[in-house]
């Protein structure tokens, strides 16, 4: 998109290398989120810091009488203990009591640097939560995604080398897929993962789909609880601010006097003399809400649009997580590319094979972010490296199978065929493996022909 791209280019130099932020391993509504909120949300807290403890936040009205210092102590007293709002179409009344019943407290502008920077903490906890868990997923989709993004400025030995050694590392990544479990409660955590599961995570061959998932969950949350956060913090039915301005525009009507951010308020002092208690009610400015007012109003439409935009995102994702013909059509664009789809080579047999069995859903979720940051012809020539691989496994019969689960008195022979179909057992490299009298083994021809159930362990 144009106005995200002008934004990589504004405020990318803001935290980091431009260089390295050049590619990415989310799309831009993610950026949205994680990136360009907090970087609004930390010019908000600079500015009202900057207006709080550099300039005056508050001015009150003092009585003539007053010295400097009771001036100074007035002010400073009458910003850290609040004020209260009384529209001047109304009398205030002379009952303390009952000024504060009728009244509207303004407590929020001490504490708005503190809630700004908090809710840019919980902007970036999704993005956290991301790093840490591909950290453990045993390739770094970063690190791809800024190897293929720099291809282009390569000479074409290094590029092919770059490329043949990326396709390799995918090849051993995807196949290298165990569903057996190991650890505590290893046979229990199997189970459940099978029964009581949509199959997600490296075991399935979805952890990058199914994590992106959860994180693309907690955007939506947090931007949507944003709203909800805010409208707690400011109080006076804060969620309907944004409707109410915008009516109040359409109307003609002044939308810049709300009583959520008022500019003049009042504020109850009291002064101890000895024992005699001198009480004043003064009229202060707050001068610092005519940015809070426009600072919050903006925060509203913000998170209100942010909100729709990652439901939408989420939505997609799940979608893309159910629906197999999304990963389908985007195999079988680049195997037309290459020129083999449909023909002898690739039947659609093989090209499911090639998708759902030796990609999956993980693999295929990698291509797609090395397409996002990489050119056409790129990802294309490392398409055809992994393709090239896959074939190689396919003739050796190695390529992952599909992992189902047998009943307990299933047979070994039931278990190998189902797991490597159409392939003598001397060549499959792959069978399951077996613990027999405390060796770990892999299945032999005597094995599935005594079918000894109960002697030998899967793993």
């Amino acid at each position: 998109m144009p106005v995200v791209t002008f934004l990589d280019y504004i405020l990318g130099p803001l935290i980091v290398n431009p260089g390295y932020r050049k590619a990415f391993d989310d799309n831009y509504i993610d950026r949205i989120s994680r990136y360009y909120t907090i970087i609004f949300l930390l010019f908000f807290n600079t500015y009202v810091v900057t207006e709080e403890y550099v300039g005056e936040p508050i001015y009150c009205w003092c009585p003539p009488e007053f010295t400097d210092n009771e001036v100074w102590y007035t002010e400073n007293v009458c910003w850290v203990s609040n004020t209260y709002y009384i529209p001047f179409s109304k009398t205030i009344p002379p009952n303390y009591q009952v000024r504060k019943d009728e009244s509207i407290d303004i407590t929020y502008y001490q504490w708005v640097p503190l809630a700004l920077f908090f809710m840019a903490l919980l902007c970036y906890i999704p993005r956290f939560i991301w790093r840490y868990a591909t950290a453990m997923a045993g390739l770094d989709l970063k690190k791809f995604c800024v190897i293929a993004k720099h291809f282009r400025d390569s000479s074409p030995e290094e590029r092919e080398m770059r490329l043949r050694n990326m396709a390799t590392y995918m090849d051993v990544w995807c196949t290298g897929i165990n569903r057996y479990r190991a650890g505590f409660y290893a046979p229990v955590r199997e189970k459940l993962s099978t029964y009581c599961s949509l199959g997600c995570g490296r075991h399935f061959g979805t952890f990058y789909i199914s994590l992106m998932l959860f994180i693309r969950f907690l955007y939506f949350a947090n931007a949507f609880g944003q709203l909800f956060f805010l409208n707690e913090f400011l109080g006076n039915k804060f969620y309907v601010y944004g409707y109410e301005v915008f009516q109040a525009f359409l109307e003609g009507k002044d939308w810049t006097m709300s009583p959520r951010f008022p500019r003049v308020t009042l504020c109850d002092l009291e002064f101890r003399q000895l024992s005699n208690v001198q009480r004043h009610t003064l009229q202060c400015v707050l001068p610092i809400n005519l940015f809070n007012e426009k600072i919050f109003l903006t925060l509203w439409f913000w998170f209100l649009g942010l909100s729709i935009l990652s439901l939408v995102n989420l939505c997609c994702t799940i979608a893309i997580f159910l629906i197999p013909s999304f990963n389908e059509s985007f195999i079988k664009k680049y195997l037309n590319m290459l020129g083999v789809y449909g023909t002898p080579a690739c039947s659609k047999k093989l090209a499911y094979k090639f998708t759902h069995r030796y990609l999956r859903q993980d693999g295929v979720y990698v291509l797609k972010e090395l397409s996002a940051n990489a050119n056409t012809a790129i990802l294309q020539e490392l398409f055809g490296y992994i393709w090239e691989c896959f074939l190689e496994r396919e003739k050796r019969n190695e390529f992952v199978p599909v992992y189902r689960y047998m009943p307990a008195n299933s047979s070994y022979r039931e278990m190998s065929l189902l797991s490597f179909p159409n392939a003598p057992l001397s060549n499959r490299q792959g069978t399951p493996l077996i613990v027999s009298n405390g060796t770990l083994r892999h299945i032999s021809e005597e094995d599935l022909d005594s079918e000894e159930n109960g002697t030998e362990t899967f793993v």
